[in-house]
């Protein structure tokens, strides 16, 4: 279902954006401090290690 635009909304008026999703997620195992990395599999930096997440696709 969708809802109609409100009276006089143009969206294609407006830039579009980007919404990016990242995590820091950190554990304690054997009393040391532990992050969670991913290895990036895509361009920039393919192969690199980063946070989880990315760009949240429409």
């Amino acid at each position: 279902m969708t809802t109609p635009d409100p009276e006089g909304y143009d969206p294609h008026a407006y830039a579009p954006f980007a919404v990016t999703v990242d995590l820091a997620v950190f554990t304690v195992r054997e009393a040391r401090l532990h992050v969670l990395l991913v290895e990036r599999g895509q361009e920039p930096f393919r192969g690199r290690w980063a946070l989880p997440g990315g760009f949240l696709l429409p």
